[in-house]
């Protein structure tokens, strides 16, 4: 009777054990899902990230993660307060995309050991940043539909496509890229961080400058990195209307320049608040006007007649752009070709035009801080 009773008690765990199989059997595996960041956080470009210390790295690093999670309260193990100002510096420089690190407060303990970082995210981040991506997915449509794959052309497109689709005026998003992507009107802030963001998109260097001008004006612009040499962009000294030229016509004397034609009007702020530092852009070779021949190092009368002679030949009257080297070259063009009675343009025109006797016009439309100027002859 005890064996019949252990028997069966047997055969009951043996039948639940099957059924059990049977039931894991048929059932599916679940994947285990993990958190996915809603800010990609990979880019092309850790600029300021890579002159860190090894602490502050690690900050950066806890920053980042969270950040793109959208977590607005960050915790730290005591960290100390230069080094928590300097990774979220960098981390806000470097990225684009998290545009609410500009601002931020912390907690801290004992002598100035930060335990956590409190940023302050809008509420409407994350469909601000899916909007911003649908922008720029059409903005790489656009670009492949006119096959550029080259990096100069890429950037040149960047270049072209902010400006063409910005207004210069500020609002209350002028400091970061939404008001280019998504409200078409911005400050410098803003257009270099647009340009910014389309680089890193496309896996090319681009860094973020904060500084002012050589009239002591806060300021932003690019430094991007081709080829392996180094080069400045100012997209917001490219826009007409930032610049007051009445032609509405882009101009590109400050895409893809060195140090000497850029850092007449540009100061680095960092370079002095911060320590961080910079590389020398010593290549001109990709200057816009010396790639299109219009580039003049000095101020030499047979050159430049020759250059305008060429162009009226072709009956290029309108919007003749040159560009000088220095201010004194370009003065001394102003003078002796455009301004002065019997200035020399007029020569060139009957050069080329020795039967008209009709009435010449010349003006010029002039960007005084590049060298540059653009002439219009009416006949």
């Amino acid at each position: 009777m005890k064996k019949s009773k252990l028997g069966s008690w047997i055969l009951v765990f043996v039948i639940i054990l099957l059924l059990y199989s049977i039931m894991q059997g048929n059932s599916e595996e679940l994947p285990i899902q993990e958190e996915t960041p809603y800010v990609e956080s990979a880019t092309s470009s850790q600029f300021y990230y890579e002159q860190l210390s090894e602490n502050q790295k690690k900050v950066y690093d806890i920053l980042k993660k969270e950040s793109c999670e959208l977590h607005s309260n960050i915790r730290l193990n005591r960290v100390p307060s230069k080094d928590v100002t300097l990774a979220s510096y960098a981390l806000h420089m470097d990225y684009p995309a998290l545009f609410w690190l500009g601002e931020y407060t912390y907690k801290t303990v004992g002598n100035d050991s930060v335990t956590e970082v409190i940023y302050s995210i809008p509420e409407t981040a994350k469909d601000d940043l899916a909007e911003v991506e649908k922008v720029v997915e059409q903005i790489q449509q656009e670009m492949d539909s006119r096959v550029i794959y080259n990096d100069y052309e890429k950037l040149k497109f960047f270049y072209d496509w902010i400006i063409e689709h910005t207004e210069y005026e500020s609002n209350s998003y002028s400091q970061d890229m939404r008001s280019v992507f998504l409200h078409n009107s911005s400050v410098c802030a803003g257009y270099s961080r647009a340009f910014q963001y389309l680089c890193q998109k496309n896996d090319m260097e681009c860094t973020y400058i904060p500084g002012y001008t050589n009239h002591q004006e806060s300021h932003a612009w690019n430094l991007v990195k081709l080829s392996g040499k180094y080069y400045w962009v100012d997209v917001t000294w490219g826009d007409p209307l930032f610049a007051g030229e009445q032609d509405n016509e882009t101009n590109y004397n400050f895409f893809l320049v060195d140090d000497e034609d850029f850092l007449q009007t540009h100061v680095i702020e960092m370079k002095e608040k911060m320590n961080f530092s910079f590389p020398q852009c010593t290549d001109n070779s990709l200057n816009y006007y010396r790639l299109n021949h219009c580039y003049f190092e000095k101020y030499d009368t047979k050159i430049i007649s020759n250059y305008l002679r060429e162009k009226f030949r072709n009956n290029s009257y309108h919007e003749i752009e040159l560009k000088f080297h220095s201010k004194e070259e370009f003065d001394k063009f102003m003078y002796q070709h455009i301004q002065k009675n019997g200035a020399y343009i007029y020569d060139d025109i009957r050069a080329v035009n020795p039967l008209f006797y009709g009435t010449m016009r010349v003006s010029s439309s002039i960007l005084e801080d590049a060298n540059y100027v653009k002439v219009n002859v009416d006949l």
